[in-house]
């Protein structure tokens, strides 16, 4: 029987929780109490829990209720709570309460680059092109240095199937310049974005060479982009190293000794993967280690992992229909 590929390559989220930057709110004057700053957490934490289970209603009322509890001068604590509850806002489908909460940040600094740039991705989401492009121009206007947020801009645009945006952002990006280890990085990223494959082995290599750690991912993309799967093995291995809880990387590593008919290896791997605490790709770490065991040939482990799978994605029709399969065999 012809083995079907079940192996999927992890893909970067259109919005996550980004670290605190701005205040949005206009304070009574005074302090808040300990009480209250204890349950400002215990909310905020209920909050995270629901997000975490998919009760994204119950996660935005819980980051509200967090929020209630500050009448005094607003902390970090509070920006990490309004990021988290835009996020909640999105996946819950309350686009525009979405909106809103990006805007608020957005009016009391209007240089915050994070904020701009979030909510670009959930206009050109909602295919509001124009509006995204301009808040995205916007956020490289309030952080103009930053590699990091025209990659992702143009990471956004290449998902949205905007090719000439996505390619006018990384030229955009390569003027940024340098020469130290991280710049080298991001040109290499950006070279590679370009086709420019050669160019980014050079870059990538040499900023490896200078002690830069993180280049040791790139480079094996780069070597996947070359189907050199040796190559790119032994780099992410090395980039694992010292980034043990990437999961992402843990998942490539398996698919890609499952692509080689390793699956003892590639089982290995997923399970390595699913051991991270609150691990982001767990969903897509179990259907891969079930696709092991099933390509194994071991069809009662399989089917006992696909019961465990559907107790924690029971809205999932095509694993539903996998079960059945497995049934059978």
């Amino acid at each position: 029987m012809k083995k079907r590929n079940k192996y999927k390559k992890t893909r970067r989220v259109l919005i996550g929780a980004a670290a605190a930057t701005a205040l949005i709110f206009v304070c009574a004057a005074g302090c808040s109490s300990g009480k209250q700053a204890e349950n400002e957490e215990a909310y905020r934490q209920i909050g995270l829990n629901n997000l975490q289970s998919g009760e994204y209603a119950e996660a935005v009322e819980a980051f509200d209720q967090a929020l209630a509890q500050r009448i005094g001068r607003i902390s970090d604590m509070e920006i990490d709570i309004c990021y988290y509850k835009a996020l909640a806002q999105f996946k819950n489908g309350d686009i525009e309460d979405c909106l809103a909460t990006y805007t608020a940040l957005i009016e009391y600094d209007d240089k915050n680059a994070e904020a701009y740039f979030l909510r670009g991705s959930v206009y050109l989401n909602q295919q509001k092109n124009k509006e995204a492009l301009a808040d995205f121009a916007a956020a490289v206007k309030a952080d103009d240095k930053n590699y990091q947020m025209y990659i992702e801009i143009a990471d956004a645009l290449a998902a949205a199937g905007d090719s000439e945006n996505e390619q006018i952002y990384l030229n955009q990006a390569q003027q940024i310049g340098g020469k130290d280890a991280e710049s080298l990085r991001y040109q290499g990223i950006i070279a590679l974005r370009q086709g420019k494959t050669d160019e980014a082995l050079k870059n990538l290599t040499a900023a490896l060479n200078d002690g830069d750690d993180e280049s040791s991912l790139e480079l094996g993309k780069v070597y996947m982009e070359q189907k050199d799967a040796q190559k790119a093995s032994e780099m992410f291995r090395a980039y694992l190293e010292k980034h043990k809880e990437d999961t992402e990387v843990i998942n490539q590593l398996g698919c890609m000794a499952a692509e080689d008919g390793d699956y003892d290896t590639a089982i290995t791997y997923f399970e390595q993967g699913l051991s991270v605490e609150n691990a982001a790709n767990k969903r897509e770490l179990m259907k891969n280690e079930i696709a092991a065991y099933e390509n194994k040939g071991d069809f009662q482990t399989a089917k006992t992992k696909m019961e465990e799978y559907l107790q924690s994605y029971p809205e999932d029709e095509t694993a539903q229909r996998e079960a059945v399969f497995l049934q059978t065999r």
